[in-house]
């Protein structure tokens, strides 16, 4: 795994984007939202990417997790936990940069609040 820093980012590198799944993303999404987790089954079976027969299946044991720290190589867990701290330090910024607000306009109160999440699935 190669790590990309922000600095060496150039114009060309975003160029390597392939908007053509873009489509196919809207279609997941929008599947995902009608269905929930039946649909993440369906998907996940579609893309041969595991035996999910219920919401249950989506949770990484502990003992998943160990095993899967002695299996992976050490360059790429170096690499994710850069990763991890670049996306924690700029998610910090981010929430510092958003404020909570309310305002009155006429007969509604408009607000604007942040609501962290438990727990999310990411595909």
């Amino acid at each position: 795994m190669k790590t990309i820093r922000y600095s060496e980012i150039n114009e060309s590198f975003f160029e390597k984007i392939d908007f053509e799944y873009l489509n196919s993303v809207d279609e997941i999404i929008k599947k995902v939202r009608l269905d929930g987790d039946s649909a993440l089954i369906e998907l996940s079976q579609k893309f041969n990417d595991g035996i999910f027969n219920s919401s249950n299946d989506f949770i990484v044991s502990e003992n998943e997790i160990e095993l899967a720290y002695k299996k992976i190589d050490k360059e790429l867990l170096d690499a994710m936990k850069i990763a991890i701290k670049n996306v924690e330090e700029f998610s910090i910024q981010q929430l510092n940069s958003i404020k909570e607000f309310e305002f009155k306009k006429e007969d509604s109160i408009l607000a604007q609040k942040i609501v962290p999440l438990n727990r999310v699935l990411c595909y």
